[in-house]
């Protein structure tokens, strides 16, 4: 018999947990390590060199080959060229995302500039109808500093957030948004759906970024394919008469940001809810590929949003 046929398997699942913990740690003070240097560097010169360092690292990655499919599949009428000049760009925004974490609280402090807000009036406006509001978005540009504008504009919102699986850096992730982005945070789960049905009962302002793969979502188009999508915003908006509205973030140039209010829409309300949070679902997802379209390098391609990834 093997040593490990011994171990018990409580103890070897402690034993697991004991170095999955380790490596967790590892991780974390790598990352402190470079939050250090771009807090260091600050907004702008940290932004260079994270954007350089990812656009010769991002290449080697695991995810990059699949990112390059994700967009020729996305564009079929681009060269190889383009599509590897698309990809650089996402590399780019990639570096300068992290660098701007670790730098919110400059950027909020210090917003007027490096953002520029359009056509906030629509979404206060829409609060004040008193119904409460449901903005959704993308993983374009920076969400954070998406999401931030939320709250510069004069709204009391209420952000959902995926854990992070690091739990060292989810504490500080969630500390940091609380303190520089929004500062009420709802986490995604079962209690965390509890949560949010009461906040929508309170006419609450809820921000959601639904781009990303929702296997218990429904199936609607994405960039021509079927994908996976989050029916969430389209089933609360039915249910709670709750209107719906798009908020969009642009990389203009460096660290400096456009963010744009788009027109709010109602819930559509017919005999059929099945096929009401279908067609909403589509028309969301259709907003928010028209704005990709417009900037590809912008958004985030590295992950599995369709079924075949």
């Amino acid at each position: 018999m093997s040593f490990h046929t011994h171990i018990r398997p409580n103890l070897r699942h402690s034993l697991r947990h004991s170095l999955r913990m380790v490596r967790y740690a590892c991780e974390m003070v790598l990352a402190f390590v470079f939050i250090g240097l771009f807090r260091l560097l600050g907004v702008q010169a940290g932004g260079a060199f994270a954007s350089a360092l990812a656009r010769s690292i991002g290449p080697f990655t695991p995810t990059h080959k699949m990112a390059l499919q994700n967009i020729a599949r996305a564009f079929p009428e681009k060269s190889a060229d383009e599509v590897a000049s698309i990809m650089q760009g996402v590399w780019d925004n990639m570096g300068r995302v992290v660098s701007e974490h670790a730098n919110l609280d400059i950027i909020r402090r210090n917003h007027k500039q490096y953002i520029q807000i359009e056509h906030a009036e629509r979404a206060l406006q829409a609060v004040k109808q008193g119904r409460g509001l449901i903005i959704y978005s993308a993983h374009m540009a920076n969400w954070e500093i998406m999401s931030m504008s939320i709250v510069l504009i004069g709204l009391q919102a209420i952000g959902i957030y995926r854990h992070a699986n690091n739990p060292f850096f989810n504490a500080w992730l969630t500390k940091k948004r609380k303190r520089t982005v929004i500062a009420e945070q709802i986490p995604k789960g079962v209690q965390g759906a509890r949560m949010l049905v009461k906040k929508l009962k309170q006419k609450a302002v809820i921000c959601i970024l639904m781009d990303q793969k929702m296997n218990d979502g429904v199936a609607v188009k994405f960039f021509g394919r079927t994908a996976m999508t989050a029916s969430a915003p389209a089933s609360m908006a039915r249910r709670y008469n709750v209107p719906l509205l798009m908020v969009s973030a642009e990389r203009l140039i460096d660290n400096q940001f456009k963010i744009t209010f788009h027109e709010p829409m109602e819930a559509i309300t017919t005999d059929n809810q099945a096929q009401d949070i279908l067609t909403m679902t589509q028309q969301l997802n259709d907003n928010i590929e028209a704005v990709i379209r417009k900037n590809p390098h912008q958004w985030f391609w590295l992950h599995k949003r369709w079924p075949e990834n």
